[in-house]
């Protein structure tokens, strides 16, 4: 007697309902042109032409649609984050999950550096009646080096400690003043400051404060003291770009502090030239 297989059908029958359903969502949900969580621009219906086809672009530039248009894809990224993290892992889309619940992206050898040295020598040539000075931000990778996973030096084979020295290095080669900032931020994280988002790679308002007080002396200005005791929360719900790469709920989101002067109430106005706002 021959048996019946009815689980392939089913399994086939759900497959294709999913299917559909994800096409239906995808026709019928309106399409956004920037996406807050990734803070850019999302990809937009190309236009279809027969150089397109025939070249390739059109197919590339639609599936950028698709995948940026996707029915519930931070959802989706998000699931597959934490089944990633539920079998050991680590690293996931170049971030690397920290002690602390800190996310540090995953640190890469500049490359261009060389460039950014020549363009600092051509302003020093152009400036002669000026010191110029460069000032290079460590990130939290740097900052934070004791939070990495044990591992993570095999995805990471270039320091930035060294990259930062080869820089300043040729630099005070041809004359141009180097602010190593380092020493001051290390000082100001053993206090227990927060010099950088958990969720981003920007430093926070108050990593930026004790860069603005380590620079003062070398350019030689009266840096403004104890401003740090006015920091004002703006927000305790942020969520970085870093965070996009992974949108892991677990994470807890991060606190925004900015500086309030009361001499600036009412007189300070910030204009946005891309947006006129």
């Amino acid at each position: 007697m021959q048996k019946k297989h009815t689980g392939k059908p089913i399994l086939f029958s759900i497959i294709s309902v999913l299917t559909l359903l994800l096409a239906a969502l995808f026709l019928m949900l309106p399409k956004r042109d920037f996406s807050e969580n990734e803070n850019r621009t999302l990809a937009a219906l190309p236009t279809l032409s027969a150089a397109g086809v025939t070249g390739g672009a059109f197919q590339e530039d639609f599936e950028d649609y698709l995948a940026d248009h996707f029915p519930l894809r931070d959802r989706f990224l998000s699931l597959s984050v934490r089944a990633e993290r539920l079998i050991g892992k680590k690293e996931v889309n170049g971030v690397l999950f920290c002690a602390g619940d800190r996310l540090i992206d995953v640190y890469r050898a500049p490359e261009n550096a060389e460039k950014f040295v020549a363009a600092a020598n051509r302003l020093k040539n152009d400036l002669t009646a000026a010191r110029v000075t460069v000032m290079v931000a460590p990130t939290a990778v740097t900052l934070y080096a004791d939070t990495l996973p044990t591992y993570a030096e095999a995805v990471m084979p270039v320091k930035q400690t060294e990259a930062l020295k080869q820089l300043a290095d040729r630099l005070k080669e041809s004359g141009v003043r180097f602010v190593d900032i380092r020493p001051a931020l290390e000082e100001a994280r053993a206090a227990g400051e927060d010099l950088y988002y958990r969720t981003d790679h920007h430093w926070t308002t108050v990593g930026a404060y004790r860069a603005y007080l380590a620079l003062a002396p070398t350019l030689g200005f009266n840096a403004n003291e104890g401003l740090a005791d006015d920091f004002a929360v703006a927000s305790n719900t942020f969520y970085g770009t870093t965070w996009s790469k992974v949108c892991d709920r677990s994470v807890a989101p991060d606190v925004i502090a900015l500086y309030e002067n009361p001499a600036w109430a009412g007189t300070l106005r910030v204009l946005y030239e891309d947006t006129g706002e």
